[in-house]
């Protein structure tokens, strides 16, 4: 006997297999999709954090860009102001 045939396996164990593989394959679906759904909704808490961060950040930006205009306007016109009193004199 050629020895590939030495370790085949009897149409009984292969029968018995065929029942628990078939069965394992929705436990392992239900298991899988309990996994993603863990993990998708733990992405989307950090997401969410994130996302609060910069809206933060961008509510301080914008609070500055406010500041920052205001200050520009107003040394616009101190040099406006300058400006006249400069031609004035002339």
């Amino acid at each position: 006997m050629p020895a590939w045939e030495e370790k085949r396996m009897d149409p009984g164990t292969i029968g018995a297999f065929i029942p628990i593989v078939a069965l394992s394959i929705p436990i392992v679906a239900i298991i899988a999709g309990t996994l993603s759904k863990k993990y998708k909704f733990q992405a989307n808490v950090e997401q969410i954090e994130q996302i609060k961060k910069l809206e933060a950040r961008v509510q301080e930006l914008e609070s500055s860009l406010h500041t920052m205009g205001a200050e520009v306007e107003r040394l616009n016109e101190e040099q406006r102001f300058t400006s006249k009193l400069l031609d004035d004199r002339r």
